[in-house]
């Protein structure tokens, strides 16, 4: 049997992995896609309960009205004319709520708009308003993956680098309320107030604020879309095919091992795995052990606990927009919740009729929860998991 060997090897087919080997497979190369699942996307996954539609895990996208950067990407992969997307409310696409009051408040679509709405709610914050909203257009214009004419010059001594949300929304206005409506959907980047970045809060709000669409029939369509298009450049996509180790000829990567004992001979490989993973499949010897210890100890970001309801017809009207709520009037205390009243918070949106309805079809809602609490279960697999692990979920 002749072997076979690719130019590119990748290892993951999240979204960036996909795009890589669009990118490379347009280009002329020979590309071979690995995914350890049976299913594409890693976060941009679907599943269907009841004939519905469910997103796993991107559920909004920003910055897509025509000539925006998303779109402009989306177009460059050839999405833009294959893909259902709805816009959400102009006046609200996002509402911020607390458990103190009854009020919500408004993040609306398009800088001058998104200040004349907050000011209904903070009639003499026009100063700070108008502040955070030229910061957020400073910083993206500077960032270059958001102007893709600019050469790549990541500036880590920029301000934005060193200035964490919280510190920066308490340079601008000293009312607390109005900090924690600005910071009140950070269960999107998984916040914490003096360890996240301004950058990171700041380039998911200025996109969201440009525009905010949710996907018609799941964002798995980015998936379909991507691999039927590597397929056709020639690419190969190996579904089920899970990486275990990494073979070096001397010091450079010839092959990977997979668990079924096959291995795939590649010029060069990528990975679009977690890099603690990717260094676990690398001899030691090949890896500095200061860097390894370094990379693998590294904290990951908190974990999110979604519940999916499917809902009967006609008993709940779709929502086009989505409500963070906060049991607590400060969104910081959200990581550091106690068991007993949990949850602190949460992200609620109802899922886009696959048909043009008043009514929705499902919700989805997501809160925050630490690995920990399910981590005695890592091990077990879906349809086989133990009576303690049904009782959780119950629970």
């Amino acid at each position: 049997m002749k072997m076979m060997k690719f130019d590119f090897l990748i290892l993951g087919s999240g979204l960036g992995g996909l795009q890589t080997a669009y990118i490379l497979s347009k280009e002329g190369f020979n590309v071979c896609v690995i995914e350890k699942n049976s299913q594409l996307g890693g976060a941009v996954q679907n599943f269907k309960r009841d004939g519905i539609i469910l997103d796993a895990g991107v559920h909004y996208i920003g910055a897509y009205d025509e000539g925006q950067i998303l779109h402009r990407y989306f177009k460059f992969f050839s999405l833009t004319d294959k893909i259902r997307v709805k816009r959400l409310d102009e006046d609200g696409f996002d509402r911020i709520s607390f458990g103190d009051n009854n009020q919500d408040y408004k993040f609306a679509i398009g800088y001058d708009n998104f200040i004349k709405t907050l000011l209904k709610r903070f009639p003499k914050e026009k100063e700070s308003l108008e502040t955070y909203i030229k910061d957020l257009q400073k910083l993206t214009a500077d960032f270059e993956l958001t102007q893709v004419e600019a050469p790549f010059n990541f500036n880590l001594k920029s301000k934005y680098y060193r200035t964490n949300i919280r510190s920066y929304l308490e340079s601008i206005t000293k009312n607390s309320r109005l900090q924690n409506v600005l910071a009140g959907s950070n269960l999107l980047y998984a916040g914490e107030p003096n360890k996240t970045p301004l950058f990171i809060h700041s380039l998911i709000m200025n996109s969201y604020i440009q525009s905010a669409y949710r996907f018609i029939n799941g964002s798995s369509q980015i998936t379909a879309v991507l691999a039927n298009s590597i397929i056709a450049n020639g690419g190969t996509i190996k579904k089920q095919s899970e990486a275990k180790e990494l073979l070096f000829e001397e010091d450079k990567i010839c092959c990977v091992l997979l668990r079924n004992g096959e291995k795939l001979y590649a010029s060069t490989f990528i990975s679009d795995i977690h890099p603690a993973l990717t260094l676990k499949m690398i001899p030691e010897e090949k890896v500095r052990r200061v860097y390894f210890n370094r990379i693998i100890g590294l904290n990951n970001t908190a974990s999110v606990f979604t519940l999916y309801l499917i809902l009967k017809k006609n008993i709940h009207k779709y929502l086009n927009y989505n409500v963070y709520y906060s049991r607590d009037k400060n969104v910081w205390t959200l990581l550091n919740y106690d068991s007993k009243v949990w949850p602190q918070s949460f992200l609620l949106m109802t899922q886009v009729p696959s048909q043009d309805r008043e009514f929705a079809d499902g919700i989805t809602i997501m809160t925050y929860m630490k690995y920990d609490e399910v981590k005695k279960w890592e091990n077990s697999t879906v349809g086989e998991r133990p009576d303690t692990y049904e009782a959780f979920k119950k629970q």
